[in-house]
């Protein structure tokens, strides 16, 4: 995040002087529901701030969003809700008491389909910055951000790098995939 601020930051006057950057800080400050907003006022605090909201947006969401569906559509091991008072021991109930906590079957349907969806839709992946329009044309026009060796490409090789170290782990143990970066979205995509 700090190599592609610098290219349009020199120092925190240069945040101060901002209008626009200074106007959305303060909309979030006075208007927005975010408890703790502070004031953009130095450029390190504009570099947190932007990688928290792209964290959140991105890698955040995937780690709570895309486990839905493979971990949660089996209704009677998360089924979201008790349809009846659960018995409150193990001995003296027969399935029949227990099933009655399960969802309708109906309803096990209606879970399976939204978290599958949920889980599913991969739009595009972090770091691939395009257009949502046909002919999806790059987002970044700044030949500063795009160029070989400009902080695009080295996000896409930080993120490349990362994947590589998470492979590797996870080849000596339980795999956790949601999280490689090929598998986030550039921002929350549902």
């Amino acid at each position: 995040m700090k190599n592609y601020i610098d290219l349009y930051y020199q120092g925190s006057e240069d945040v101060i002087n901002d209008s626009e950057l200074q106007a959305w800080a303060n909309s979030i400050i006075t208007d927005g529901k975010i408890q703790g907003f502070m004031p953009i006022n130095h450029k390190d605090v504009l570099i947190e701030t932007l990688t928290m909201i792209i964290f959140t947006a991105s890698a955040q969401h995937a780690a709570v969003n895309f486990p839905q569906k493979p971990l949660m559509t089996y209704a009677p091991a998360i089924s979201g809700a008790g349809w009846q008072a659960c018995p409150t021991t193990q001995i003296g109930h027969t399935q029949a008491d227990w099933q009655k906590f399960l969802p309708p079957i109906e309803q096990s349907f209606e879970q399976l389909n939204i978290l599958y969806l949920l889980g599913s839709v991969h739009y595009r992946p972090l770091g691939d910055y395009r257009s949502n329009h046909f002919p999806y044309l790059a987002w970044f026009e700044d030949d500063r951000v795009t160029e070989d060796n400009g902080p695009l490409a080295e996000f896409r090789q930080a993120l490349i790098d990362v994947e590589a170290i998470i492979n590797a782990r996870n080849s000596e143990r339980i795999s956790y995939n949601f999280l490689l970066p090929s598998q986030i979205p550039t921002s929350i995509n549902i």
